[in-house]
């Protein structure tokens, strides 16, 4: 039985690349291409890989990305090569490390990751591969260690593509005339970013650059731009990018000259191409901000003219990035999902990703979903072999792979509590350490060959049973349900964007981060540019600047002291560092009062115990109960039986303050009236926050965002997270009885500490009266 399972893991090593793609690529693979040079690829434009550095890193012994991008009807007629410009690490062993490049699953070649300087590779692509719209491109990486055969060897391991020097080497150009659905053309053009330009003009109107924001909302949504990068500018720019212009056609000439405006009839919307450039024209035309609003809400339901344009496995690649929605009830495959079904023959198996739960999700510790795993695996593996699943970085199941195994995993339940979800985007990875003890004799001849050792098999799934749905405030995780239900309500007034002294640098900020919002959550935030804090504070506010710029009274109100974050240091010194010590100042006569505290006599050192275990329960009950009523505030809020409160607990609060290794801090809290939230972003300084905010809306970023206050570093790291408390729920959907039990069974999960309480509180009040009740029988029969 295990001969007969290791010959089908060997056999499914072998045909690894056959299984993991369609028919198209099951040939052999070509090992005809260029030989790989030093010299820089030929001075001609490239069509970028729609992704960024980190997305092209290929770390471990085997990596599987696949990336959407869009080709236009005039460059698949010419001659095509992809120009790779990479760098391996010395670890890897050039014989066996290798790259295979495939685009609409048909094989290009096979790229050997020799270690080295970086070097530029050319693949032809074959007419008729590439087809008008989304087409895919696909690697598929194998890498192992020159010398050593450990798990912690694999962690060596790694190639880089530079986004900058590769693409797609187009013979042919597009013409200067385009249309709505080529504005996908330079989405991720930039390092994976869409470089987006409001051009407004020296004088225009006041709601000017607040109807520019809602149109780059607009077309974020409608063209799939997932990591814009949006500025304010007075002229026109140029590259790979979008320039996005409102107003009427007099408006556009004096930016652009005497140019043809092709105006469809009654649309106002024009999309061309510059001459000569890889850069789209889009101009909203109009003479109110009433014509442009009617304009900016067709640009929005463009989206679906997209969607349908390209090759089968370019719309994969493009919903891959978009991210499956998992429904209540949902059934899906883990290849379905994204998961690679080839066999593994390395040491550390790792892969991810990535899905879309509603922005209504309640999470809590009320129910679990599940994978149901179906995989074989040597038998015979060393006892620290097993295997994990991890959502959203943290460890939800285990499997032990040990030597007391038989080597199949058959119809293995691994559960997922709903309490590691989170609204929006989730990343799930399958990790395995696969030692085996052939290990432990390293032969360098031998690495990178023998069977496979794992292979997760394609009936395996995730199942997804009915969860909670309901909105919530305030909390960074649901920023899009929350500012959807404020801002899109029958009669609201546009989401005032606080920007202090109209300062360009934090528009740009405002202007990227609304975009990714609205691209986040398919939603159009009507805008509204303000310098100062409205009168009228019952209405929702999202504001941007630095440390400094923005103002005091609003900054208390949000209860964040920014004037504390420069003394910090003494927080994170290192250990031993000398001079630098982590204590207070005040640390000497800290250590003389607990001096003196020790010889005081036995019964005054009772007392004094006493009293502060008595003013603690006391301040901890006043505390609880306080919350209580502010949760019993919400939830009779939430059936429409009182108002919510503002939580009273935010006062009892310290004021925040970020630590100095964050150079970001994004909050939300609730507004003075509690109607709705005020939500911040601002940076140390003012050069720092477009970078910060790019770095905030990075996928890796923006799936992390939760809690009520954020700190970030500028690698993406967080550092300080307060929890969300005090929320108020708000219903997204009519009621059902199902819904509302789950509601129900989340809240209790998320507040079981009021629950206990006032479990014990009812149990005593049913006691106490039980009692008086019994005391008037007795007193009555006397």
């Amino acid at each position: 039985m295990a001969g007969n399972k290791m010959a089908l893991l060997l056999a499914g090593a072998v045909a690894s690349l056959a299984v993991a793609l369609p028919a198209a690529a099951q040939e052999g693979f070509s090992l005809d291409i260029p030989v790989a040079t030093n010299e820089p690829a030929p001075s001609r434009a490239l069509k970028p890989i729609a992704a960024d550095s980190r997305d092209l890193f290929f770390s471990g012994e085997s990596n599987f990305r696949e990336f959407a991008f869009f080709a236009m009807p005039e460059e698949t007629a010419g001659d095509i090569k992809l120009v790779l410009n990479l760098q391996s690490a010395i670890s890897n062993t050039p014989e066996q490390s290798r790259m295979a490049v495939y685009v609409n699953d048909v094989e290009l070649g096979v790229v050997q990751l020799a270690s080295g300087e970086p070097r530029t590779i050319e693949l032809p692509v074959k007419p008729g591969i590439i087809q008008p719209g989304f087409n895919a491109v696909t690697f598929l990486v194998d890498q192992f260690h020159r010398v050593d055969c450990s798990v912690v060897a694999t962690y060596e391991l790694w190639t880089q593509i530079d986004p900058a020097r590769s693409g797609f080497a187009f013979s042919a150009t597009p013409g200067n005339r385009s249309d709505f659905a080529d504005l996908a053309a330079v989405a991720r053009a930039v390092n994976g970013r869409t470089a987006i330009r409001a051009v407004l003009p020296d004088g225009a109107a006041a709601w000017t650059a607040s109807l520019l924001a809602e149109t780059i909302q607009a077309v974020s949504v409608a063209a799939h731009y997932d990591q814009p990068h949006v500025e304010f500018a007075e002229d026109a720019g140029s590259g790979p990018g979008v320039d996005v212009v409102i107003g009427t056609p007099e408006t556009v000439r004096e930016i652009y000259g005497e140019i043809e405006l092709d105006i469809p009839n009654g649309s106002g919307i024009v999309v061309s191409r510059a001459p000569g450039d890889d850069r789209i024209r889009l101009f909203v035309l109009g003479r109110s901000p009433e014509d442009i609003r009617r304009h900016i809400d067709t640009l929005h339901n463009q989206s679906a003219r997209t969607e349908s344009r390209g090759t089968a496995p370019g719309m994969r690649a493009f919903r891959k990035l978009e991210g499956r929605i998992l429904e209540p009830g949902t059934v899906v495959s883990l290849a379905d999902l994204g998961i690679n079904m080839r066999t593994f023959t390395g040491r550390h198996f790792r892969q991810s990703v990535n899905f879309e739960m509603p922005d209504d999700f309640y999470p809590g510790d009320y129910g679990r979903a599940s994978i149901r795993l179906n995989a074989l695996y040597a038998a015979g593996l060393s006892k620290g072999a097993d295997l994990i699943v991890k959502l959203n970085d943290i460890i939800v199941s285990n499997i032990s792979l040990g030597a007391s195994r038989d080597g199949v995993i058959d119809e293995q339940q691994l559960p997922i509590p709903f309490s590691a979800f989170r609204p929006g985007e989730n990343t799930l990875a399958i990790e395995a350490r696969l030692p085996a003890p052939s290990d432990q004799v390293c032969d360098p001849t031998r690495i990178g060959g023998g069977s496979g050792r794992l292979r997760i098999l394609p009936s395996s799934y995730l199942e997804m049973p009915d969860f909670a749905r309901i909105g919530r405030y305030p909390d960074l995780a649901t920023l899009n349900a929350s500012l959807s239900e404020f801002v899109g309500r029958d009669g609201s007034e546009p989401l005032p964007v606080l920007v202090p002294q109209s300062d360009r640098a934090a528009m740009n900020a405002a202007a990227t981060f609304l975009a990714k919002l609205a691209y986040a959550s398919g939603t159009v935030f009507r805008t509204e540019f303000v310098s100062s804090v409205p009168f009228d504070e019952s209405r929702p506010l999202i504001a941007f600047g630095t440390y400094n710029s923005l103002p005091f009274d609003f900054l208390s109100k949000m209860n964040i002291d920014f004037s504390l974050a420069p003394n910090l240091d003494a927080e994170t010194a290192p250990i031993g560092g000398g001079q630098s010590t982590p204590f207070p100042s005040d640390f000497a006569d800290t250590v003389q009062q607990r001096e003196a505290e020790t010889i005081s006599t036995g019964p005054r050192r009772l007392l004094e115990s006493g009293v502060r275990i008595v003013r603690n329960t006391i301040d901890s009950t006043t505390e609880l109960f306080s919350d209580m009523r502010d949760g019993a505030y919400r939830v009779a809020g939430l059936f429409g039986l009182a108002a919510p409160d503002v939580p009273s607990s935010s006062e009892r609060e310290p004021p925040f303050s970020p630590s100095r290794t964050a150079n970001l801090v994004i909050a939300q809290r609730h507004n003075p009236t509690g109607d709705a939230t005020w939500t911040l972003v601002a940076a140390q300084r003012e050069d720092q926050l477009a970078d910060a905010v790019l770095t905030l809306t990075h996928r890796s970023v923006w799936s992390r965002i939760g809690g009520s206050i954020l700190s970030i570093a500028d690698t993406g790291e967080i550092v300080d997270k307060v929890e969300a408390k005090n929320t108020t729920l708000f219903l997204t959907q009519p009621s059902t009885v199902t819904n509302s039990r789950l509601v129900i069974a989340g809240w209790l999960s998320n507040n079981s500490d009021k629950y206990v309480v006032a479990v014990m509180g009812v149990f005593s009040l049913l006691g106490l009266f039980t009692h008086l009740l019994l005391r008037i029988g007795r007193n009555r029969r006397r």
